[in-house]
């Protein structure tokens, strides 16, 4: 008995040397979507400080208003700067705009505690209820 030989016909795909390109793609679309998923984008300040460094390691909640003062007692707000007289009624205007707002204060370590308390008179005054300070956390040497 003879085999039986089928013979199928020619699908009309010549092997090119773009095959070989399709499994480098592919891992080139799962390294996109992995590091997409995987990082995290937020927003970051323009002003660069060193803030100073806290044994506490809360987080700040999701923040609405920003407030930045560098080592020199320059004030930004929301990536503005502004001056110290300015400052009590740009926040009263935010917090018009947004009741339930909270202020998160970032400054530099480097900057008088004589300064800051100066600048929280005037945070007072615009009537936040809830301030945050941000801190870095203080790393024990051991």
């Amino acid at each position: 008995m003879k085999p039986l030989m089928i013979n199928l016909p020619d699908s009309g795909k010549s092997n090119s040397s773009d095959d070989n390109l399709i499994p480098l793609i592919n891992i080139v679309f799962l390294m996109l979507i992995f590091f997409m998923v995987a990082g995290q984008i937020q927003r970051t300040d323009s002003i660069k400080i060193e803030p100073p460094q806290s044994v506490s390691s809360l987080s700040p909640e999701d923040e609405k208003v920003s407030l930045i003062i560098e080592h020199d007692g320059s004030i930004h707000l929301e990536d503005t700067a502004v001056e110290l007289d300015q400052l009590a009624n740009l926040l009263a205007l935010q917090i018009s705009h947004q009741p339930t707002s909270s202020l998160l204060i970032k400054t530099d370590a480097t900057l008088p505690a004589e300064k800051l308390y100066e600048i929280l008179k005037y945070v007072r005054a615009a009537g936040f209820q809830k301030i945050s300070l941000a801190t870095r956390l203080r790393v024990e040497a051991s």
